[in-house]
């Protein structure tokens, strides 16, 4: 695939992305909106593109990575009901702090940096865990997490 062309598909991604994030904002989709959503989410896309040109970090990313998305709108409910009883139940409770290796994520290349991006974000997104750090060396994270029954983000996402 030629590089316009990877450009073409990414600026269409973020459009997409964009979009998408303005609709599901909507408490009520009327087609005056949706049109306007339309045009104002194609800039967003293509600044979304030339922000991450302008940056140093140019990531790697492989579509394997992504497989373990499938658990997180589960694990997202399931942490969140999970941790809002126990702050509940109660509210001095603490989480921990623990270290997990992330597959592929050791050293300073695109794909490593991909692969903790992507890790980072799939167990930040849960309520029961937040990536506070990760080694770029050793490609260990540093996590802390309430302890919660069920899916595990912190460690599917890392695998």
């Amino acid at each position: 695939m030629s590089v316009w062309l990877a450009r073409v598909f990414e600026v269409l991604f973020w459009w997409g992305a964009c979009l998408g994030v303005w609709v599901v904002s909507l408490s009520a989709v009327s087609g005056q909106e949706l049109i306007v959503s339309v045009l104002v989410s194609l800039p967003c896309g293509l600044l979304a593109l030339v922000g991450r040109l302008a940056g140093t970090n140019k990531w790697g990313l492989k579509p394997a990575w992504l497989r373990s998305a499938w658990v997180l709108p589960l694990a997202i409910v399931s942490d969140a009901v999970q941790v809002t009883v126990q702050v509940l139940r109660s509210p001095g409770r603490q989480g921990e702090f623990v270290r997990i290796p992330i597959s592929e994520g050791a050293g300073y290349t695109a794909s490593a940096d991909g692969r903790r991006a992507v890790a980072s974000f799939l167990t930040s997104a849960t309520p029961a865990s937040i990536v506070t750090d990760i080694d770029p060396e050793t490609g260990e994270a540093l996590v802390h997490v309430i302890p919660v029954r069920g899916p595990h983000m912190e460690r599917v996402a890392a695998r």
